[in-house]
């Protein structure tokens, strides 16, 4: 359901390897975008995938529920 790096291994660059693992792995079995929902309130994770090239998908919001509270997310995209 979601994937998070340790705070520790924030900023040590741990991050930007997984994604780009996980881009060339989609890209090699030919896809070319790629759609996450991220919390948006979690402004860190915005920033990171905004860095990595994803852009808000307008209009794009959920609700879910963790542990009987209500949480918002956002979608962000990225094309190739």
């Amino acid at each position: 359901m979601a994937l998070y790096v340790h705070p520790r291994s924030w900023t040590t660059g741990v991050g930007r390897e997984l994604w780009l693992a996980a881009r060339n792995r989609l890209e090699q079995q030919g896809f070319s975008s790629v759609t996450l929902w991220v919390l948006e309130r979690n402004l860190r994770a915005i920033g990171f995938y905004s860095a990595a090239g994803f852009t808000m998908d307008a209009g794009s919001v959920k609700d879910i529920d963790v542990a009987g509270t209500t949480l918002r997310e956002v979608r962000m995209v990225r094309a190739s």
